[in-house]
């Protein structure tokens, strides 16, 4: 899976053409479309208010960063590269992005393990000492 796979957001391209942008050109992930027609990054006014619809919305209560390793982890778990993981987090290495947001789940790690042991092992060609 590629980096660009693991960030979609559905609907994210259908809005920014709808306002005439080339989605392929807009960095931001979540862009901010101006009444001016600006595309500009979100504001903290804005993630706040966002945040409180959220919350009343669904009724549960979260913290943003709460979000980096669940990205992560999910990342992880459909099959994405570490390196593609740290670099969407904009984590300078791996080393940080294994540490803190994207540690192997146990079930994971012991599910990988099974599959491991029970794939069937090529037969190694017997070898003729000849002397």
């Amino acid at each position: 899976m590629s980096i660009n796979d693991a960030i979609k957001v559905r609907g994210r391209a259908e809005h920014l053409e709808s306002h005439g942008f080339d989605p392929a050109s807009v960095e931001a992930l979540f862009p901010c479309i101006r009444q001016d027609g600006s595309v500009v990054y979100w504001t903290q006014q804005l993630w706040t208010k966002l945040k409180s619809h959220v919350e009343t919305a669904s009724g549960v209560r979260f913290k943003w960063k709460d979000l980096r390793p669940t990205f992560a982890h999910m990342a992880k778990d459909k099959g994405t590269l570490i390196e593609d993981v740290s670099k969407a987090l904009r984590h300078s290495s791996t080393v940080t992005t294994e540490r803190y947001y994207s540690r192997v789940r146990s079930e994971t790690a012991f599910s990988l393990m099974r599959q491991a042991w029970e794939a069937p092992v090529a037969e190694k060609p017997k070898t003729l000492i000849r002397i």
